[in-house]
């Protein structure tokens, strides 16, 4: 049976969107069995359930290229329903029926929206991103195949963050999360941007890809149902790129040998914390972050920041200037350097892209 025309340049008309999705249902599985498959009965009544949900879907359109689509689409119904249901008493019947059974099926169709759109909304804020309800909502409306969501936001004055969250329908129709790409830029030196695509199966979150744009490296657990949870550093290597430009990653393993704590005690950290300040310390590090600290040397206060340096198993360690200085330049002076954490450790990373106005562009 002939399909109905739909010109493929028509960006604007969802139904043909869909009809062209189908065509090329069609094709694959004229590929994969003959072309006498589309003549088979099963398979039309197949196609004419989709002319209706189509019909159902977008019956209330008022975009002009849509209203024609829509009458073209019910003729085709007509020439379908004759070979599906060839006895005229079950064409009345089936006529009978379609109302209600039209009800129902966009009923159904709402539900599946409104559930689709509350798993997106809980897969993107588990990833630290928030506040792009109403703008998913939009685009799920319009039916395309794929779209993505930009969002900008600074993490500091000279430092501003851009995401572009890409989102694309699965085989049974629902929209997925499927990836994100992230780049940070320093507005003084916008030609040294940075860029990373993350897959929603990576769950490296918003603030998590900040801190490895940034050089640093992160902790992530993963489960595996055999071996129970693992560990692993990761840092990307801005020097090593692979063929779809995303930086490649060093790993290091529990068995490559570093030992966060026993990094930081070597600052004296140790004595100098409770239990609760230690293990904050611990997990801000962990994250990628680069918390903070003062220690008194000759009696007095001295701020510094420091990071995790998991391939060389130690740490990053940088003065109040933000100069690079080592574990022994920072301890220098007769006494004991005594460490305390100060506020900024205290602030939880994922609460960040909040506070700096993470915006929908």
């Amino acid at each position: 049976m002939e399909q109905p025309h739909v010109n493929n340049e028509i960006t604007s008309n969802r139904i043909a969107k869909e009809l062209n999705e189908w065509k090329a249902r069609e094709l694959k599985f004229e590929k994969l069995f003959s072309p006498e498959i589309l003549k088979d009965k099963a398979f039309l009544k197949e196609k004419l359930g989709f002319y209706k949900h189509l019909q159902s879907k977008y019956g209330r359109s008022n975009a002009p290229e849509e209203r024609m689509t829509l009458i073209i689409l019910a003729r085709q119904q007509d020439l379908l329903r004759k070979q599906v249901y060839p006895n005229l008493w079950m064409r009345l019947l089936q006529r009978v029926l379609a109302p209600f059974r039209e009800r129902q099926a966009a009923m159904q169709t709402t539900i599946s929206s409104d559930r689709n759109l509350a798993d997106l909304k809980e897969a993107v804020a588990k990833a630290g991103f928030e506040d792009v309800g109403s703008k998913l909502a939009q685009q799920i409306k319009q039916g395309q195949r794929e779209f993505s969501l930009p969002l900008s936001y600074y993490i500091s004055e000279n430092q501003k963050m851009d995401i572009n969250l890409s989102f694309a329908k699965d085989a049974s129709g629902a929209y997925r999360f499927e990836k994100y790409q992230a780049a940070l830029t320093d507005t003084n030196k916008p030609q040294e941007s940075k860029k990373q695509t993350f897959s929603s199966e990576d769950q490296i979150s918003a603030s998590q890809a900040q801190n490895l744009l940034s050089g640093r490296a992160i902790k992530i657990e993963t489960f595996d149902i055999n071996q129970g949870s693992k560990s692993r550093w990761i840092q990307l290597d801005f020097n090593d790129q692979d063929p779809s430009g995303n930086h490649k990653l060093k790993e290091f393993h529990k068995d490559y040998g570093f030992d966060l704590q026993k990094a930081v005690s070597q600052l004296g950290v140790k004595e100098s914390l409770t239990a609760k300040d230690q293990q904050t310390l611990l997990d801000a590090l962990s994250r990628g972050e680069k918390p903070q600290v003062t220690i008194m040397r000759e009696g007095k206060e001295v701020n510094l920041s420091i990071e995790a340096n998991p391939q060389y198993k130690t740490l990053n360690v940088y003065d109040e200037h933000q100069k690079k200085i080592s574990i022994a330049q920072a301890l220098s002076g007769p006494e004991k350097a005594a460490l305390k954490v100060t506020e900024q450790t205290q602030v939880v990373s994922e609460q960040q892209s909040k506070k700096n106005g993470q915006k929908v562009r």
